[in-house]
């Protein structure tokens, strides 16, 4: 009987042990419930602030100063100084919640092993619902992503685990951030998997696409399965024929616009860290000048859309209070944007007033997101390109091609591929807006040609390019700033097999196949003559069967394989590799002509950033154990 009932305890055990896939699994669909319940009380919460930003707040200060009836701009110029202030002081708790948060979240994941301090969460939420509450120019979604990510981050490291599943959990997070939000569940996944994780294997989408349909199913029965966008019943495609030519065009100008948005992100957090003054006094300036372009053009306050509302500054303010993106969006024609003031120059005037508001809010220390503004830019974009066709061409306005609501949604789709480099995310997203098949062809062009176009002038993301000035460069997921310091020589291999011009391969195949190379130089003499592929030794073995006749290696040396010279840096040499497909370089003395000195493969360059360079090894000894910067020879 004792018997019996230990292996009845160890059964009822085993049924409630997890594996660690198991365990992952159940974690993200924990995670992903979490950022749900937070994305709405970050919405909650900045929709309070809002309503009391400019009501009683405001109310109570012009009464203090007994100024009964204020002009807008007193109000709003009070209202966002408030917000400035209370933001910086929540981001002093956790100064990595300044700015847009997912490249800190880029960072954590490539350098820290997905490691994010909890607090994150807590003060990012406060810190970006006072930004965007007040008025100050950025969007909700980054801010949930980075909460989100650190929610996940927070769990992987209360479950005990190591670095790559804490990865896993960080991109759960913000799969689930971006499926709460726009109700995009599929979006979600995607956006984690082409942007955060920066690939896709079935060990880490999984549970990635757990966290992403927990997230939506708990938003959706808590807040309603509504869409992020109301779009009209007529903003469909009309004749492919004519307006495919006419999306193409579009995705260049939504490339340029995004181009324009990065330039702009860039000049800000620059011209502000230049900026020698104290941190309130830097924010104050921000602000001020804030509220200069929104003098001008009221509209770029806030995210854009949605329910906040901010004081219009003129006796006809433009649109009906709800945001530039939804009055947009619900013009069914073009005769519906001039009703609410959206002429064509106010609509270019919004796309370059939104770039610099956003650059003024988060450079100066504000805290929010870029992928609502890169909407909005999108938005006015594509509704600008509209009005601009019917104008030249009246005749197209007679219900030829479809109004400004179609081309707005393309446009808000084509800017955020092109700004963020995620085309497939940004395509997948509009598809979930629309519910529309018919919207996958024009959007796949206009997704596809702005990020093209983007990429052409800068070949940085948004994210990217804000780590870039932070000293991180990040690309084929490695920190790139760590490789960028060592030298090829000093991670080469010396001691290596190589292939003498003229001979036999056949002479040395039990070498080849003991050798840890994959690819094989060729010399004459100590001269590097090219490369044999192991793919094509394989292919002419094959090929010859049976035969004895030799097989020289003339015949099969690729003589145009690219090498690596000895001062050269890890990043440098790893740029080379992706970009030729192989896995090996031979290393040449630049000094002494072509001297072949090493071979430098893959996987010891992977060992190398594993072993020093990566978040494998605690900070302390990578400080200790880096090597010298490195130095171009003469």
């Amino acid at each position: 009987m004792a018997l019996e009932g230990t292996g009845l305890r160890r059964r009822i055990a085993n049924l409630f042990s997890f594996s660690a896939d198991g365990l992952s699994i159940v974690l993200a669909l924990i995670v992903g419930s979490l950022v749900a319940l937070c994305a709405l009380a970050f919405s909650w919460l900045t929709f309070v602030i809002n309503n009391f930003f400019y009501s009683d707040y405001a109310d109570s200060i012009l009464g203090a100063i007994s100024i009964g009836d204020a002009p807008s701009s007193l109000v709003i110029g009070i209202c966002l100084v408030t917000g400035a202030i209370l933001t910086y002081i929540a981001t002093q708790f956790s100064p990595e919640t300044k700015g847009h948060g997912i490249p800190n979240v880029l960072r954590a994941v490539i350098t820290d092993g997905g490691k994010i301090k909890p607090r994150v969460a807590v003060v990012k939420t406060i810190a970006s619902a006072f930004t965007i509450g007040a008025g100050g120019s950025a969007g909700s979604e980054g801010p949930i992503v980075q909460i989100g990510s650190a929610i996940g981050s927070a769990g992987g490291m209360l479950a005990g685990f190591k670095y790559d599943r804490i990865r896993i959990l960080v991109g759960c997070g913000a799969a689930a951030g971006i499926s709460a939000t726009f109700n995009a569940p599929i979006a979600g996944a995607f956006f984690s998997a082409e942007i955060i994780m920066k690939d896709i294997h079935l060990r880490s989408l999984s549970p990635i696409i757990c966290a992403s349909v927990a997230a939506n199913v708990v938003s959706s029965k808590l807040r309603g399965n509504e869409p992020a966008f109301h779009l009209p019943e007529n903003y469909k495609l009309v004749d492919f024929a004519i307006e495919i030519p006419l999306i193409v065009v579009l995705g260049v100008l939504c490339g340029l616009a995004a181009a324009f948005f990065i330039f702009a992100m860039h000049k800000g957090e620059d011209f502000f860290g230049r900026l020698k003054i104290h941190g309130v006094a830097k924010i104050l300036v921000g602000v001020a000048l804030l509220l200069v372009v929104a003098y001008i053009l009221p509209g770029v306050l806030g995210s854009g859309y949605g329910h906040l509302t901010y004081p219009g500054w003129h006796e006809a303010p433009p649109g009906t209070g709800a945001g530039p993106i939804d009055d947009i969006l619900g013009a069914k024609t073009v005769g519906d944007l001039s009703a609410l003031n959206y002429s064509l120059i106010a609509l270019v005037g919004l796309v370059f007033a939104k770039a610099i508001a956003t650059s003024l809010t988060l450079g100066s220390g504000g805290s929010g997101g870029v992928f609502a503004p890169a909407l909005f830019i999108g938005a006015a974009t594509g509704g600008a390109f509209n009005v601009a066709v019917v104008s030249a061409v009246p005749s197209l306005g007679g219900g030829s091609i479809a109004g400004p609501a179609a081309y707005a949604l393309l446009g808000m789709g084509a800017t955020v591929a092109a700004a963020t480099h995620a085309p497939l995310s940004a395509i997948i997203i509009l598809w979930e807006m629309s519910k529309d098949n018919e919207l996958i062809v024009p959007s796949m062009a206009a997704c596809v040609v702005a990020t093209m176009i983007a990429r052409r002038i800068n070949p940085l993301s948004i994210y990217l390019d804000a780590l870039s000035q932070k000293g991180v460069r990040i690309g084929h997921g490695f920190d790139l700033s760590a490789l960028e310091e060592v030298r090829v020589e000093q991670v080469m291999a010396r001691d290596f097999y190589s292939l003498e011009l003229g001979a036999d391969v056949r002479d040395s195949l039990l070498l080849l196949r003991e050798s840890e190379l994959e690819d094989f130089p060729v010399t004459s003499g100590e001269e590097f003559v090219g490369m044999v592929f192991v793919a094509d030794l394989r292919n002419e073995l094959q090929s010859a069967g049976d035969s004895t006749d030799p097989i020289l290696v003339d015949s099969l040396v690729q003589s145009n394989a690219p090498v690596a010279h000895r001062d050269d840096n890890l990043a440098e040499a790893l740029a080379k590799l992706v970009r030729s497909d192989v896995k090996t370089l031979a290393v040449v003395d630049s000094a002494r002509g072509k001297r072949i000195i090493g071979v430098l493969t893959d996987a010891a360059l992977l060992r190398y950033y594993q072993r020093e360079a990566s978040f494998l090894v605690p900070e302390d000894q990578r400080k200790s154990t880096r090597v010298a910067p490195v130095q171009k020879s003469k």
